[in-house]
């Protein structure tokens, strides 16, 4: 009956559609929008009554004649592209939304190619839906995880050939694995592995968006015992990148304090850590004073977290490398500082220090 219906309007408002295989008509010239979302609509149907010999034949008619309508290039063509993705993506047709935006941007030869911006556009509508749907409705959270699921597939896919801002891209991934991780971590995980592959061979290894996607890696790694060691090693990879940088870009300055803290954290409090934390914990140390000097605020957290470190162990030969290191810090700053205030504020935090093994 519903199908019925539908056959009944398109055949008054666009009856080429119902017998063509859409490479001899063009879209209809008034109610174009509503005519490509009752197409789309039938075609459901008839995936719901198992005709789906008439609803993949019914869809790609109307994918090519829209195709062949924005490649004209003509004052309709960015509305008519967005009219057919999102009821694509409405539908639940997001592989065949994705593959019709390919097509197009892989066809683009008209004079305004570069200003198209309907899939930008498409971008931004998803994802204001998305935040406006999570924050108003928890039970529309598994709608809200496929969408973002989608978002993060059209960066992934698209992102070149429209030169996608990366922050955008990092906006979607954090939203959708934030959803994710709740009900499967490895999923998470696997998308973080994606996300960091992707910068690297976008932007390199000493860029400030690849250490940011190898934080977010982390982030979800340190969730599960299992993968927390390889959380360590990326820790220890960002320190070391970081620290190699002559100069420091102002993106990276905050993603140092966080590697290093983390790194501390992980390797002092967890057990399964501590065959590799005072390796980790002594490199920190020596790459601070290279890098900072005796004095300085870096230096002395790092060999305060190396300290607490022995301290727990609790063993006299950890006591006596202690010992050595508070030495080699104090007769550093004496031999070389002459800020006062700086001389102070050094005595006080080796005095604190000693405390560890009073």
């Amino acid at each position: 009956m519903a199908i019925s219906i539908c056959r009944k309007s398109l055949d008054r408002l666009w009856p080429q559609v119902l017998s063509s295989d859409g490479e001899n008509f063009r879209l209809p010239e008034y109610y174009a929008r509503e005519c490509i979302q009752m197409v789309v609509i039938m075609t459901q149907m008839y995936t719901l009554t198992n005709e789906e010999q008439q609803a993949r034949s019914l869809l790609s008619s109307v994918i090519r004649c829209c195709r062949q309508h924005i490649l004209r290039w003509d004052v309709s063509s960015e509305d008519t592209a967005n009219a057919l993705s999102f009821r694509l993506e409405e539908a639940e047709l997001h592989l065949e939304a994705l593959q019709f935006w390919k097509a197009i941007l892989g066809e683009c030869k008209g004079p305004d190619e570069d200003d198209f911006e309907s899939i930008s556009m498409l971008i931004e509508d998803l994802l204001a839906l998305c935040k406006s749907s999570r924050s108003r409705r928890k039970e529309r959270e598994p709608d809200v995880l496929r969408w973002y699921e989608h978002l993060w597939s059209y960066y992934i896919d698209l992102r070149h050939d429209l030169t996608m801002d990366t922050a955008r891209g990092f906006e979607i991934f954090q939203e959708y694995t934030v959803l994710v991780s709740m009900s499967n971590i490895s999923v998470a995980i696997r998308q973080a592995r994606k996300l960091r592959a992707i910068c690297l061979a976008d932007f390199g290894r000493q860029d400030a968006w690849y250490l940011k996607a190898s934080l977010e890696l982390t982030k979800l790694l340190e969730m599960d015992d299992t993968t927390v060691r390889e959380a360590v090693g990326i820790y220890d990879d960002i320190n070391e990148i970081c620290l190699g940088f002559s100069t420091t870009d102002e993106a990276i300055l905050p993603i140092l304090p966080v590697a290093q803290e983390r790194l501390g954290v992980l390797v002092s409090s967890k057990p399964v850590l501590h065959d590799r934390a005072e390796h980790i914990l002594v490199k920190a140390w020596k790459q601070a004073h290279k890098k900072h000097g005796h004095a300085h605020e870096r230096y002395i957290a790092c060999l305060q977290k190396l300290l607490h470190f022995w301290a727990s162990l609790a063993d006299a030969g950890s006591e006596e490398k202690a010992e050595e290191a508070l030495k080699e810090a104090v007769l550093g700053v004496m031999n070389k500082e002459r800020d006062p205030r700086k001389l102070f504020h050094s005595a006080e935090s080796f005095f604190g220090m000693y405390q560890y093994f009073a």
